[in-house]
């Protein structure tokens, strides 16, 4: 079990890593993409929780979820269209969820989370003297 969920783990860290580190003009198939790691997340989660159906349900639907916005934030940032950052913090988000994607492969809650703390801690930064 564990070294399946390490296959897991790498099949879903190279799906964020081409999006993060593909370059910007370079096509990426978002929708094909998301439905592959949706069917991941159902293997992952089940491999979790087992016989614990109500705890799979929860980490499916958290995980998605998690999964969508990580992807529509990373489609902006690569594609340009995250207008409310300038050009300098739209590289340093992109640079951003690589790092979160790198840090915890295939956790998408959690690259959402350490991509909210690095972005509000970037900001203070800059706000900063």
């Amino acid at each position: 079990m564990f070294a399946r969920s390490l296959v897991t783990a790498a099949m879903l860290a190279g799906i964020a890593s081409s999006i993060a580190v593909a370059p910007a003009h370079a096509e990426f198939d978002f929708a094909a993409a998301e439905k592959s790691a949706i069917g991941i997340i159902a293997e992952a989660c089940a491999n979790k929780w087992g016989t614990e159906y109500e705890m799979q349900v929860y980490c499916r639907k958290t995980e998605t979820e998690a999964m969508k916005a990580v992807y529509r934030l990373a489609k902006e940032i690569k594609t340009g269209t995250a207008d409310y950052l300038t050009p300098e913090a739209a590289k340093v988000a992109g640079d951003v969820m690589n790092a979160c994607f790198q840090k915890w492969p295939g956790e998408y809650g959690m690259i959402a989370y350490c991509f909210r703390n690095q972005m509000a801690a970037y900001a203070e930064l800059q706000r900063s003297p």
